[in-house]
């Protein structure tokens, strides 16, 4: 089974409408434009869809932030360079720009444009080949000004209950936007960029029989890592970075996660 993890491609328009620079999104505009399109470089998206066309997965696993600024032209975008996807059975889970606004949150934009990619319903344990299972997870809120998201208790619990059937034997594959932690040898991550209810859902993955391959984004910077705290080693971290981001490090985007 192989499996592509993608996500944080950040589609993005320099050029919006009056009516779509109220509010948060003309921070996202001013974002753009002073710092973000110097790093993100739109050409390589379908340079990215095309090599994971090339290598023909069983499955293709989207963390979220498909978008800057949750903007139908952004969305269209994204859906546009996307479609060679089709064949790969994609699955995603939002990630929080693409409900940078209350506006794009309440008319759910993300499934309008990607309505057979979601989920019918989030914390709904799928058989994905063998032993090995899928759950997504959903936390990507709206916000005024932080980037903080929250899985929320009525996951959490749905989660729980599904990972009641797992044995030791088997395994799990979550996919949610957001990272956990950052892994010891970075910095921690700033309290507005995390999830609310981290510990909620650390404690969740931890008390899983089975083994789990977490799959998120948010921070743009690509790790596997695996986790050594007591009771915490059947977890494996894995942060996919983001494709289109240019440093010198990577100075042909931070690509994806190729998972056999």
């Amino acid at each position: 089974m192989r499996l592509i993890h993608l996500g944080d491609i950040h589609m993005y328009r320099l050029a919006a409408s009056p009516l779509h620079l109220l509010g948060k999104p003309l921070l996202g505009q001013v974002n753009l434009w002073l710092s973000r399109r110097r790093r993100f470089d739109l050409s390589l998206a379908p340079q990215v869809v095309k090599r994971i066309v090339e290598l023909k997965p069983d499955r293709v696993l989207l963390s979220g932030d498909l978008t800057t600024t949750a903007q139908a032209n952004e969305f269209a975008d994204a859906a546009r360079v996307l479609t060679p996807l089709e064949p790969y059975a994609p699955y995603l889970v939002p990630g929080n720009h693409d409900v940078y606004t209350y506006t794009a949150a309440r008319q759910d934009l993300v499934r309008r444009y990607f309505p057979d990619w979601l989920p019918s319903r989030f914390s709904d344990l799928q058989t994905l080949g063998g032993r090995w299972h899928l759950l997504g997870l959903n936390s990507a809120v709206p916000r005024w000004l932080s980037s903080r998201g929250r899985v929320g208790e009525q996951q959490l619990t749905a989660a729980r209950q599904q990972f009641a059937s797992l044995e030791p034997d088997q395994g799990v594959v979550v996919v949610n936007h957001y990272a956990l932690a950052k892994p010891p040898s970075m910095s921690a991550m700033h309290w507005d960029h995390r999830l609310a209810d981290r510990d909620a859902l650390l404690a969740l993955l931890a008390d899983c029989k089975a083994r789990v391959l977490y799959l998120h984004g948010h921070v743009h910077r690509p790790w596997v890592w695996r986790r050594e705290e007591p009771g915490m080693t059947h977890i494996t971290d894995i942060n996919a970075g983001s494709p289109k981001m240019t440093a010198s490090e990577y100075p042909h985007g931070q690509a994806f996660r190729d998972i056999i």
